[in-house]
């Protein structure tokens, strides 16, 4: 029998203190385990809370992009004639949209019926205008483009276009 001070320790006690000892060792254990998942957690919140910012900011410029609209130039060609396609591909209305087309020094402008449509009041999302694009020796062939508009809310937008 194991000594304890001088005294015999009877089985009994000896089986008790066995079991304390393996209860305060499996809570150590326990106590470890949970340490291990809280800190897992802690860094699946901070994950969440990233994800979480990341979709309101994509929902915010969503919002954004729905109040704004967007001009595409392309010019189309055909066997009668070529033409300047002007399409919003926004998802809001444009107003006062407005074209100009930069031409090389003494060149001329491909636009033929362009003053007869422009400037457009209002070009809503999906529509287009097309106006007669004529390319010869005396206009060149590249041209740089600049399209202004406002948005509802009054923002003037302007984009560039090599055409």
């Amino acid at each position: 029998m194991p000594v304890y001070k001088g005294e015999i320790v009877t089985q009994y006690e000896f089986l008790t203190l066995l079991i304390s000892v393996s209860a305060i060792l499996l809570s150590i254990y326990t106590l470890i385990q949970n340490h291990r998942i809280a800190r897992k957690q802690y860094e699946l919140d901070l994950k969440q809370t990233k994800l979480a910012e990341k979709q309101l900011q994509i929902i915010e410029e969503d919002e954004i992009k729905k109040q704004k609209a967007d001009i595409k130039l392309s010019v189309m060609h055909n066997f009668k004639s070529d033409k300047l396609k002007i399409q919003n591909v926004g998802l809001a209305s444009a107003y006062d949209v407005r074209l100009e087309i930069i031409s090389d020094k003494g060149k001329g402008s491909p636009l033929v019926d362009y003053k007869s449509k422009f400037p457009l009041k209002k070009l809503d999302p999906g529509d287009s205008v097309e106006l007669l694009w004529a390319v010869d020796t005396t206009t060149g062939t590249v041209f740089n483009s600049i399209c202004k508009w406002k948005n509802k809310n009054g923002e003037e937008e302007i984009k560039e276009t090599q055409l």
